[in-house]
C-alpha cells in the first residue's frame, strides 16, 4: 500500500498533514479451495488432517494473494540467497504500481515528492527498495529516504509519524509504502494475513474535509475522537475483491 501525504493550512494558521491518495497493489491470486486441495490437504495428510481442513475452511479466507504460489512452486528448501532475488524480483513492480497509483489519486507528481518512506520486513535488497523506487519513477534528485523494516504491518504507524511531521515542517508531499510478501518466507506451510500486497499513501494541498482526506497526525497518533484501528479498516476498503466478490 502506498499513500500520499500532503500539507493543508487551518484556519489557526498551522500546516497539518493529509492523507489524500491511497494506492494499493496485489500479485495473482487464488481460491481457499485450490489452495487446499492443490497443496495443504497432502501437506497436512499426517497431522490431524481433519482439524487442519476445519481450520481452514473456517478462516472467513476465499483467496489468497502471494508471489509464490505452492500450487506452482515449493520454497520451502530456497536459500536466504534466492528469497531475496525473487523479493527484489517480486517487490519492485508491486511498488511502483502502488506508488504510482497513490501519486495518481492525490495529484501530486513524483518530482515534487520530498520524502519517500518504505516499511517491508520480509526481503532485503542491495540497492534498497527505496532507492531504486526513486530511480524508476524519476523522483528529484534532493528526495529524503526512509526505510523501516524488522516490525511486520505495524511499521506504517512509525511510518506514518515520520512522514506527517516531515510534511509538517516542510509543507512538501511525502510518500509512504508498504510492501510485504511473506509467502517468500514459507517453508511448506502459508504464512501471513492471506493477502500479500503493497499499499501507497499521499494526497496534494488542499483542504481536508473531503471523504478522502485524513490527518495523518491522527492515524498516526490514534487522538481521542478516533476510532482505535482506523488504520487497519482504510487499509481492509483499498482491497481488491478475488474475482467477483471475497477477500
Amino acid at each position: 500500500m502506498t499513500t500520499t501525504i500532503t500539507s493543508t493550512r487551518g484556519q489557526d494558521g498551522r500546516v497539518a498533514a493529509t492523507v489524500a491518495g491511497i494506492g494499493v497493489a496485489h500479485p495473482p491470486s487464488a481460491t481457499q479451495e485450490e489452495l487446499w486441495h492443490g497443496f495443504f490437504a497432502a501437506h497436512y495428510a499426517g497431522v490431524a488432517p481433519g482439524l487442519a481442513r476445519r481450520i481452514f475452511a473456517n478462516s472467513g479466507v476465499r483467496c489468497r494473494h502471494g508471489v509464490v504460489n505452492p500450487l506452482v512452486e515449493d520454497p520451502s528448501h530456497w536459500s536466504t540467497a534466492e528469497r531475496m532475488r525473487r523479493y527484489l524480483v517480486e517487490a519492485l513492480p508491486l511498488g511502483k504500481d502502488a506508488l504510482a497509483t497513490a501519486l495518481a489519486r492525490a495529484g501530486v507528481a513524483a518530482t515534487d515528492v520530498g520524502l519517500l518512506v518504505v516499511c517491508s520486513c520480509t526481503g532485503y535488497a542491495t540497492p534498497g527498495l527505496d532507492i531504486l523506487l526513486a530511480r524508476d519513477l524519476a523522483m528529484a534528485a534532493d528526495l529524503l529516504r526512509v526505510h523501516i523494516g524488522h516490525m511486520g504491518c505495524y511499521a506504517a504507524l512509525p511510518g506514518l509519524g515520520v512522514a506527517a511531521d516531515y510534511v509538517a515542517q516542510h509543507a512538501r508531499p511525502a510518500a509512504l509504502l508498504c510492501v510485504e510478501l511473506p509467502s517468500l518466507l514459507g517453508r511448506g506451510r502459508r504464512r501471513g494475513p492471506g493477502a500479500e500486497r503493497a499499499r501507497a499513501a499521499g494526497g496534494p494541498a488542499g483542504g481536508p474535509d473531503g471523504p478522502d482526506h485524513r490527518r495523518l497526525h491522527d492515524l498516526a497518533h490514534h487522538r481521542p475522537g478516533l476510532p482505535h484501528g482506523t488504520v487497519a479498516r482504510g487499509a481492509g476498503r483499498a482491497r481488491p475483491a478475488c474475482g467477483a466478490g471475497g477477500r
